[in-house]
């Protein structure tokens, strides 16, 4: 578990800093960037730890379903 982070988390470092010079300027590019990558960090992490996380489709499938009235 503690190899799988690590990799985890230098892959991270590399892909910010092998696009470090696209985000520095750019504040809009920057964030969105930083918060994809913090996105993939965090379902990465959720993965190594085996959380389930639902995924967003599912949670809407599941609502309209409910709401129509089918099970």
């Amino acid at each position: 578990m503690v190899l799988k982070f690590g990799l985890l988390i230098g892959t991270v470092i590399i892909i910010a800093l092998s696009q470090k010079k696209n985000w520095c300027g750019d504040r809009k590019l920057s964030f969105v960037f930083f918060t994809m990558l913090t996105i993939g960090f965090l379902y990465g992490s959720a993965y190594i730890l085996e959380i389930q996380i639902p995924s967003v489709a599912n949670g809407l499938t599941k609502l309209i379903k409910n709401i129509r009235g089918i099970s």
